[in-house]
């Protein structure tokens, strides 16, 4: 929206990211690579986990190519992620987000 005015979510064609990739793929077939988030201890704004892989893998059948993860700290916690990913049916590239400490 513009400067100064709330977002409304009901007001868009974008409400999710899913919606969005449809859109890309659908109007600019393979001219862009396209990433998605991936939330490896589950976006804070699902319900569960398990729901948030599924809108996961959502955003992967509208044709993202790879899914890059937001940070963690250990790697057991990637580790899982991706485990539980392949066992829900995603298998295209999943990118640990890292942040260098040191």
């Amino acid at each position: 929206p513009p400067v100064g005015e709330k977002w409304d979510p009901e007001k868009t064609d974008f409400r999710y990211a899913s919606d969005l990739v449809k859109f890309i793929r659908e109007n600019f077939g393979d001219y862009f690579v396209i990433c998605v988030a991936g939330y490896p201890k589950g976006h804070p704004d699902s319900k569960t986990y398990e729901e948030d892989l599924h809108y996961l893998k959502e955003k992967i059948n509208c044709g993202a190519d790879f899914i890059i993860t937001q940070l963690f700290f250990q790697a057991e916690t990637f580790l899982k992620f991706q485990s539980d990913c392949q066992a829900v049916g995603i298998t295209c590239p999943i990118i640990p987000g890292i942040f260098p400490i040191q």
